[in-house]
């Protein structure tokens, strides 16, 4: 059950504050301790969430030239998150008497960089 803050209306979320379970909110800092029983069981979490990156959603060079084809470009661009080459795809995303964009996407960690309008 959500819970809200009585003096701005926001959310309240859980934490715990020596070795307490309180309800807080982010917006004006309000604390109150859960009222039933039921609310300190949703503090629990029955499974433990793996947040590592999924090697499933890695594209690799291969991916890139299957999807944009495999002409190659003399104006490639290195990442600027890790360094790795970037492929490039122009794009009509607006009217077309409006230029293309053009969007660079990384082989290693899907960064995308979109330069033009």
């Amino acid at each position: 059950m959500v819970d809200f803050c009585p003096k701005c209306g926001s959310i309240l979320y859980p934490k715990k504050k020596d070795n307490k379970k309180l309800l807080f909110c982010k917006m004006c800092e309000f604390e109150k301790e859960p009222e039933t029983k039921a609310a300190t069981a949703d503090f629990a979490m029955p499974i433990k969430i793996d947040h590592s990156m999924d090697k499933t959603l890695i594209k690799n060079e291969k991916y890139y030239q299957d999807v944009y084809g495999s002409k190659t470009s003399d104006k490639s661009m290195d990442c600027p998150r890790c360094g790795a080459k970037m492929v490039m795809a122009v794009r009509q995303t607006r009217r077309a008497d409006e230029g293309p964009t053009i969007f660079y996407t990384c082989t290693r960690c899907n960064k995308q960089v979109r330069i033009g309008s």
